[in-house]
């Protein structure tokens, strides 16, 4: 499945943004890739718990939950919260 993420594409028009910088315009276009190979494709949404699991480790293997994982000195401040917005942007489109 290859989708053309026209819609998602214009929402990250603002990634040019001040806030924004290269590693969430890189982060951004891992996710893009990401769904665009349809690793996501055919989730069962009568099966939710089955569906998140598939969800989490499609995710994990591609390097894309270390955005919203605290570093094991526990510090959460470390997460990046404009990276775990851009990738639920993502993934909710």
């Amino acid at each position: 499945m290859n989708v053309e993420p026209r819609a998602l594409q214009a929402s990250r028009d603002g990634l040019d943004w001040p806030f924004f910088g290269e590693s969430h315009r890189a982060f951004a276009g891992a996710l893009d890739r990401f769904v665009a190979s349809g690793a996501i494709a055919g989730i069962d949404h009568d099966d939710v718990d089955a569906s998140c699991r598939k969800l989490a480790r499609a995710l994990g293997e591609a390097g894309l939950l270390d955005v919203a994982v605290a570093p094991p000195d526990g510090d959460a401040s470390a997460i990046d919260s404009r990276s775990v917005c851009l990738a639920r942007e993502a993934l909710a489109f």
